[in-house]
Protein backbone atom coordinates (compact mmCIF):
# COMPACT_ATOMS: atom_id res chain seq x y z
CA UNK A 1 0.00 0.00 0.00
CA UNK A 2 1.32 3.55 -0.78
CA UNK A 3 0.51 6.47 1.16
CA UNK A 4 1.20 9.65 -0.68
CA UNK A 5 3.14 12.40 0.94
CA UNK A 6 -0.32 13.99 2.16
CA UNK A 7 -0.84 11.31 4.56
CA UNK A 8 2.75 11.94 5.74
CA UNK A 9 3.61 13.67 8.70
CA UNK A 10 7.21 13.30 8.93
CA UNK A 11 9.59 11.86 6.66
CA UNK A 12 10.79 8.48 7.51
CA UNK A 13 14.53 7.60 8.61
CA UNK A 14 15.39 4.84 7.26
CA UNK A 15 19.03 3.00 6.59
CA UNK A 16 20.44 2.68 3.08
CA UNK A 17 22.34 -0.71 3.85
CA UNK A 18 22.89 -2.13 0.22
CA UNK A 19 20.82 -5.25 -0.04
CA UNK A 20 23.30 -8.37 -0.47
CA UNK A 21 22.78 -10.15 -3.54
CA UNK A 22 24.62 -13.88 -2.71
CA UNK A 23 25.05 -15.40 -6.28
CA UNK A 24 25.56 -18.92 -5.80
CA UNK A 25 24.58 -20.87 -8.68
CA UNK A 26 24.13 -25.01 -8.14
CA UNK A 27 25.62 -27.41 -10.50
CA UNK A 28 23.22 -30.28 -9.25
CA UNK A 29 20.87 -30.41 -12.31
CA UNK A 30 22.20 -31.51 -15.93
CA UNK A 31 22.24 -29.43 -18.64
CA UNK A 32 22.64 -25.94 -16.82
CA UNK A 33 24.61 -23.14 -17.98
CA UNK A 34 25.63 -20.25 -16.24
CA UNK A 35 27.35 -18.09 -18.23
CA UNK A 36 26.40 -15.58 -21.52
CA UNK A 37 26.92 -18.98 -23.67
CA UNK A 38 22.62 -19.79 -22.51
CA UNK A 39 19.95 -21.74 -23.63
CA UNK A 40 18.37 -18.30 -23.66
CA UNK A 41 20.53 -16.05 -24.99
CA UNK A 42 20.66 -14.00 -21.99
CA UNK A 43 22.77 -13.15 -19.22
CA UNK A 44 22.80 -15.59 -16.29
CA UNK A 45 22.34 -14.34 -13.33
CA UNK A 46 19.78 -11.31 -14.42
CA UNK A 47 16.54 -10.63 -13.50
CA UNK A 48 12.79 -11.66 -14.75
CA UNK A 49 9.16 -11.06 -13.57
CA UNK A 50 6.59 -14.31 -13.25
CA UNK A 51 3.96 -13.79 -16.21
CA UNK A 52 1.33 -14.99 -14.29
CA UNK A 53 -0.73 -14.99 -11.39
CA UNK A 54 0.07 -18.73 -10.05
CA UNK A 55 2.97 -19.92 -11.23
CA UNK A 56 4.33 -23.51 -9.90
CA UNK A 57 7.92 -23.76 -8.14
CA UNK A 58 9.25 -27.47 -8.86
CA UNK A 59 12.23 -29.22 -7.06
CA UNK A 60 14.03 -29.62 -10.58
CA UNK A 61 13.42 -28.75 -14.19
CA UNK A 62 11.07 -30.92 -15.50
CA UNK A 63 6.64 -31.10 -14.90
CA UNK A 64 7.35 -34.94 -13.37
CA UNK A 65 9.08 -33.20 -10.88
CA UNK A 66 7.76 -32.27 -7.43
CA UNK A 67 5.66 -28.70 -6.98
CA UNK A 68 7.31 -27.12 -4.04
CA UNK A 69 5.09 -23.90 -3.86
CA UNK A 70 3.05 -21.54 -5.76
CA UNK A 71 3.91 -17.94 -6.72
CA UNK A 72 0.20 -15.96 -6.59
CA UNK A 73 1.73 -12.55 -7.38
CA UNK A 74 1.62 -11.52 -11.13
CA UNK A 75 4.64 -9.59 -12.21
CA UNK A 76 6.57 -10.25 -9.32
CA UNK A 77 10.61 -10.39 -10.03
CA UNK A 78 13.05 -13.22 -9.91
CA UNK A 79 16.61 -13.93 -10.70
CA UNK A 80 17.32 -16.49 -13.25
CA UNK A 81 20.33 -18.25 -11.79
CA UNK A 82 20.64 -21.13 -14.13
CA UNK A 83 18.66 -22.45 -17.20
CA UNK A 84 18.09 -25.44 -19.59
CA UNK A 85 16.49 -25.53 -22.75
CA UNK A 86 13.12 -24.86 -21.33
CA UNK A 87 13.42 -24.58 -17.40
CA UNK A 88 14.68 -21.34 -15.59
CA UNK A 89 16.21 -21.77 -12.06
CA UNK A 90 15.00 -19.01 -10.43
CA UNK A 91 15.80 -17.40 -6.60
CA UNK A 92 13.48 -15.25 -5.27
CA UNK A 93 13.38 -11.81 -2.98
CA UNK A 94 13.64 -14.18 0.20
CA UNK A 95 16.35 -16.68 -0.92
CA UNK A 96 14.29 -19.49 -1.92
CA UNK A 97 15.36 -21.54 -5.52
CA UNK A 98 13.35 -23.36 -7.58
CA UNK A 99 12.65 -24.16 -11.32
CA UNK A 100 10.33 -22.41 -13.34
CA UNK A 101 8.91 -23.21 -17.12
CA UNK A 102 10.44 -20.24 -19.88
CA UNK A 103 6.83 -19.75 -20.78
CA UNK A 104 5.91 -18.82 -17.27
CA UNK A 105 8.40 -15.66 -16.98
CA UNK A 106 8.39 -12.26 -19.33
CA UNK A 107 11.37 -10.00 -19.58
CA UNK A 108 9.52 -7.01 -17.51
CA UNK A 109 11.63 -5.24 -15.14
CA UNK A 110 9.81 -4.66 -12.19
CA UNK A 111 10.66 -3.83 -8.21
CA UNK A 112 9.41 -5.68 -5.09
CA UNK A 113 9.52 -3.26 -2.11
CA UNK A 114 11.59 -5.41 0.75
CA UNK A 115 12.59 -2.32 2.71
CA UNK A 116 15.37 -1.55 5.28
CA UNK A 117 14.30 -4.91 7.38
CA UNK A 118 12.30 -2.79 10.22
CA UNK A 119 8.69 -3.05 8.53
CA UNK A 120 8.88 0.81 8.41
CA UNK A 121 7.44 2.05 5.13
CA UNK A 122 9.72 3.43 2.32
CA UNK A 123 9.81 6.60 0.62
CA UNK A 124 9.60 7.33 -3.16
CA UNK A 125 11.20 10.63 -3.63
CA UNK A 126 10.47 13.69 -6.67
CA UNK A 127 14.72 13.01 -6.65
CA UNK A 128 17.34 10.79 -6.31
CA UNK A 129 18.36 12.19 -3.44
CA UNK A 130 17.97 11.18 -0.01
CA UNK A 131 17.09 14.52 0.80
CA UNK A 132 14.68 14.93 -1.63
CA UNK A 133 10.82 15.40 -0.96
CA UNK A 134 9.13 12.43 -0.37
CA UNK A 135 6.46 11.41 -3.19
CA UNK A 136 5.02 8.72 -1.58
CA UNK A 137 5.72 5.99 0.97
CA UNK A 138 5.27 2.52 0.07
CA UNK A 139 4.88 -0.54 2.14
CA UNK A 140 7.03 -3.63 1.95
CA UNK A 141 5.51 -6.12 -0.89
CA UNK A 142 4.87 -2.99 -2.88
CA UNK A 143 5.46 -4.24 -6.68
CA UNK A 144 6.00 -1.86 -9.17
CA UNK A 145 7.38 -1.50 -12.90
CA UNK A 146 11.19 -0.31 -12.63
CA UNK A 147 11.48 2.72 -15.41
CA UNK A 148 14.73 3.70 -14.82
CA UNK A 149 17.88 2.86 -12.37
CA UNK A 150 20.54 5.01 -12.48
CA UNK A 151 23.75 4.76 -9.87
CA UNK A 152 21.93 4.17 -6.28
CA UNK A 153 18.45 4.76 -6.93
CA UNK A 154 15.26 3.95 -9.47
CA UNK A 155 12.67 5.83 -10.61
CA UNK A 156 9.53 3.23 -9.50
CA UNK A 157 5.35 3.64 -11.08
CA UNK A 158 3.82 1.66 -8.32
CA UNK A 159 -0.18 2.28 -7.46
CA UNK A 160 -0.32 6.00 -9.55
CA UNK A 161 2.47 7.26 -7.78
CA UNK A 162 6.15 7.65 -9.63
CA UNK A 163 9.29 7.67 -7.14
CA UNK A 164 12.75 7.37 -7.16
CA UNK A 165 13.32 4.67 -4.17
CA UNK A 166 17.05 3.51 -2.89
CA UNK A 167 18.26 0.34 -4.66
CA UNK A 168 18.95 -1.50 -1.11
CA UNK A 169 14.95 -0.81 -0.52
CA UNK A 170 13.70 -2.90 -3.30
CA UNK A 171 14.09 -6.48 -5.11
CA UNK A 172 14.81 -6.93 -9.13
CA UNK A 173 18.18 -4.62 -9.81
CA UNK A 174 21.55 -5.47 -8.64
CA UNK A 175 23.02 -2.42 -6.82
CA UNK A 176 25.86 -1.45 -9.77
CA UNK A 177 23.24 -2.16 -12.90
CA UNK A 178 21.95 0.96 -14.86
CA UNK A 179 19.34 0.93 -16.88
CA UNK A 180 16.42 3.36 -18.72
Amino acid sequence: MLKSNNDVNTARLWQSACLSLSIVIGVCWPQTVQSSDTFSGFEVPRFVALKSSLVNARRGPSKDQPIEWQYKLRGLPVEVIAETEEWRQIRDWEGQEAWIHQNLLAGNRNLFVVGDGTGRDSALREDPEGDAPIVAMAQPGVLGIAVECAKEWCLMDAEEHRGWIHKSLVWGVYATEEFD
